[in-house]
């Protein structure tokens, strides 16, 4: 179902990746690929929190699938860089 929405992305082509990949997950909210893509591309406009929220979802929901788990670890690692950050330049 997101397969579109992963050609889009690998193309460079963020805004109807993005797009692409809402519509999925509008029909199917806990669809795994579509999940970690929401979240890569949150990431990718600096929503942290956005992307935390999708990859915890993912990781959840199928807690035996890597590429989710490593996705939430990058944000979370992620997050905690810009809490440091800002905790040295309020």
């Amino acid at each position: 179902a997101a397969g579109r929405a992963i050609d889009l992305f690998n193309e460079g082509r963020r805004l109807e990746a993005e797009a692409a990949v809402d519509q999925v997950l509008a029909s199917y909210p806990y669809e795994l690929t579509a999940l970690n893509l929401k979240g890569t591309l949150l990431a990718l406009r600096g929503d942290i929190e956005g992307a935390l929220a999708r990859f915890r979802v993912a990781s959840t929901g199928v807690p035996s699938d890597v590429a989710s788990r490593f996705n939430l670890a990058q944000a979370l690692e992620r997050d905690a860089a810009r809490g440091q950050v800002r905790d040295k330049f309020p």
